[in-house]
């Protein structure tokens, strides 16, 4: 299950709840006055034909049929707006009047409800978020073991406890890398859980393009702390990652680039201390060699050595 399977799932069992359900995919990342003429429309039963002419009159509209009706707008794929090489959450040129949508939305009163479905969260909504107001936000965590020998059983796969053990934490819970895994282990491995296993590789495929997507929407500095984070293996330090990268970074610079990371869902975060998800980690270990420049700043090499010995010599 992934987010698109997830929000119309929600939205099928919460429909009677309201006058109105719309649902929208950004993946073709339609301009806001397409996408508000056909919400508008389609609340005032084909009433509206004409909008007004300036972005905010056309959002109070909408505003006003969110107030007079109880309606449920789903926005699925919200990080297709966003920009990539920056830090999470930023709206791409000629996109940002979402935000001023998103905003209104969380800001007025009605009796409507607004759902973004986003692999990372729009600048500006963490800071409404709080005990008294109405915007929430809820992080996707993975599967339990439980959950994840239902979804290995229902594809046919014959696996024992541990090893239904070692693919929960390979692929963190995650149900549509577990899915996509499975139909591999199914149709190379004849079903055979510890065969797959045994060959020591757990991204391919769907997973890894999955994977690419997310680490080229990263900044320059993200990709950083995430080739060091799989090439330091354990829990490390902020201050120990300072140490790491070259040329050097300040505090504020790494802070955000790690909230970033794990607004993204891509690093753990324990005691201040920060690491990957095994399926993560190596993605990343076989991707270090776009980093070797980098590495090889940090580890002289050989013949360095061999010269400095000679004129000691």
């Amino acid at each position: 299950m992934g987010k698109t399977t997830l929000s119309v799932k929600l939205a099928e069992e919460v429909q009677e709840e309201f006058e109105f359900v719309i649902w929208r995919s950004l993946r073709n990342a339609p301009m806001i006055d397409t996408l508000l003429a056909q919400i508008i429309s389609f609340v005032s039963n084909q009433q509206e034909v004409s909008l007004p002419n300036t972005l905010d009159n056309q959002l109070s509209r909408l505003m006003e049929y969110l107030c007079q009706h109880r309606c449920l707008l789903v926005l699925d794929n919200v990080e297709t707006i966003l920009q990539s090489g920056v830090k999470a959450g930023r709206y791409q040129k000629r996109y940002e009047a979402y935000s001023q949508l998103i905003n209104r939305v969380a800001d007025e009163r009605h009796q409507s409800c607004l759902l973004l479905t986003s692999r990372e969260k729009p600048i500006g909504l963490s800071a409404r978020e709080d005990n008294v107001s109405s915007v929430r936000s809820l992080q996707l965590t993975g599967l339990h073991k439980q959950e994840v020998q239902t979804i290995l059983n229902i594809k046919g796969l014959a696996q024992s406890e541990s090893e239904c053990k070692q693919l929960t934490e390979y692929y963190a819970g995650n149900p549509l890398a577990l899915r996509i895994a499975a139909t591999t282990i199914h149709s190379l491995f004849d079903g055979d859980v510890a065969k797959f296993l045994e060959q020591g590789t757990v991204v391919f495929g769907d997973i890894w393009e999955l994977l690419d997507q997310q680490f080229n929407r990263l900044s320059a500095l993200e990709q950083q702390v995430m080739y060091w984070l799989a090439i330091n293996r354990e829990w490390t330090t902020i201050a120990q990652l300072r140490k790491d990268i070259i040329p050097g970074v300040s505090h504020r610079e790494l802070m955000e680039a790690l909230e970033s990371l794990l607004g993204r869902s891509l690093v753990e975060q324990q005691s201040a201390s920060f690491t990957q998800q095994p399926v993560v980690m190596e993605y990343m270990t076989e991707q270090r060699q776009r980093f070797s420049n980098i590495i090889d700043k940090r580890i002289p090499k050989h013949h360095h050595h061999v010269e400095i010995n000679k004129q000691q010599e």
